[in-house]
């Protein structure tokens, strides 16, 4: 996937979600708690973050303010690193102009994680191998 080499799925038009991704960036806003977490094409969690941990919230004074959005980006992006993600997408259909969400982005960025992937290499078999 790193390298580009992996196939993406493509899925059908009709679908509410895009599926041509190896890994999607993913934020929670709510009333009370900030998380965020890694998918996988395949629909599972790769890694995730929120305030609703304990090891998390102990250190902050509100669990729903732009210093907790900010935090939530900043152990995302170390836990992605740790365990080798460093390129995903990231679809936020809420506004982009939020504090919490534009502070969650910065952390991102500052943690090393770039939100594109690498395009596709399209490899051909070798002369005379018919696929």
């Amino acid at each position: 996937e790193l390298l580009g080499l992996a196939e993406k799925p493509k899925g059908f038009k009709t679908r509410k979600w895009r599926v041509d991704y190896y890994h999607r960036l993913m934020l929670d806003i709510s009333s009370r708690h900030v998380s965020a977490y890694v998918n996988h094409n395949n629909g599972k969690k790769v890694v995730e973050a929120s305030t609703k941990e304990f090891c998390i919230s102990r250190h902050l004074y509100k669990t729903s303010d732009v210093t907790a959005a900010y935090n939530i980006g900043r152990v995302l992006a170390d836990r992605c690193q740790r365990t080798g993600l460093s390129r995903m997408i990231w679809e936020h259909k809420k506004n982009r102009q939020n504090k919490k969400v534009r502070a969650f982005i910065q952390a991102i960025y500052e943690g090393g994680v770039r939100l594109c992937e690498p395009k596709v290499k399209r490899t051909f078999p070798p002369p005379g191998v018919i696929p």
